[in-house]
């Protein structure tokens, strides 16, 4: 079971440097983006990887619901959107060089 969350801890974190790599080409190689991307893509790996592989990773259930059908409480929506709406804000305030 191990194995399996190993592969797709891995293959989240390929697509995530992929799209770092991309957005840090689509704002003319800006040091500053790399920068704050790369800090938000560290903490969120460190995060996932110590749910995914940490001590208790077999008895956490952060969210209610099995796989694809996961259900979240309007809190923790709330919550999903806030973090998306200032990642997305961060990303918008960069000036496009070019």
């Amino acid at each position: 079971m191990l194995y399996r969350q190993l592969f797709i801890l891995f293959q989240q974190l390929i697509v995530c440097v992929i799209l770092i790599i991309r957005t840090y080409a689509l704002y003319n190689c800006s040091k500053r983006l790399l920068i704050w991307v790369t800090l938000i893509f560290i903490a969120l790996a460190g995060g996932s990887s110590a749910g995914t592989i940490g001590q208790y990773a077999g008895n956490l259930t952060p969210f209610p619901g099995v796989g694809c059908f996961e259900t979240y409480t309007v809190n923790e929506y709330v919550i999903i959107l806030a973090v998306l709406r200032v990642y997305s804000k961060v990303i918008a305030d960069l000036p496009v060089v070019g």
